[in-house]
């Protein structure tokens, strides 16, 4: 085990570096990462190559309407400009589209319609057997799609999901674990003492 990622629940991008930010402490000193810690990575990767085909797109527009503006009446130049600016609009295209099958296979790897649940959002568990998958970190129980952390507190411990990092709850918060609550890293399963 090593002490990478220190401190937080999260790791850092100083800690891990910027396509590995934000994923689990666990993940982070352990190796035991879970398809969230993936999932965070793959999204990483993709903010930082949209932000990189965008600086592109815009700079191929810039060079693509510059031949067109400086061509003086030479139709070569013109259609040099607009092949930079055809080319670019494409490429950006198949990003886009690379993005929507990247959102689309997250969806089928969480099981659920948006790739996330967001917590308070109405999901029809009724007739679903208990422990179905039905968001991210929910699952249904007694026909209601709730965080399995909450599923799972068969012997009402008094097990919920709460945000570690709200400064209202210092003090307050025993056995708590991750990975079973929907939300950001920060919301873990514990009891309120």
């Amino acid at each position: 085990m090593s002490l990478i990622c220190h401190g937080t629940t999260t790791c850092t991008a100083a800690e891990v570096g910027p396509f590995m930010q934000n994923i689990s402490a666990a993940c982070g000193n352990n190796g035991d990462c879970q398809l969230p810690d993936i999932m965070t990575v793959v999204a990483n990767v993709g903010n930082y190559v949209l932000g990189l085909v965008g600086a592109v797109v815009l700079l191929m527009f810039v060079v693509g309407g510059f031949y067109m503006i400086a061509s003086g009446g030479n139709m070569d130049r013109v259609k040099t400009g607009k092949r930079y600016i055809t080319t670019s609009i494409v490429g950006l295209l198949i990003v886009f589209g690379a993005f929507a099958a990247i959102q689309t296979l997250k969806a089928v790897l969480t099981g659920s319609p948006t790739g996330t649940s967001i917590p308070g959002q109405v999901v029809d568990c009724t007739g679903q057997p208990d422990g179905n998958n039905c968001g991210f970190n929910m699952e249904c129980q007694s026909g209601i799609c709730m965080p399995s952390c909450e599923a799972a507190d068969r012997e009402h411990a008094g097990f919920s999901c709460y945000d570690t990092q709200d400064p209202s709850f210092a003090g307050h918060l025993s056995s708590c674990f991750a990975q079973a609550c929907p939300g950001p890293a920060p919301v873990q399963c514990c009891i309120f003492k």
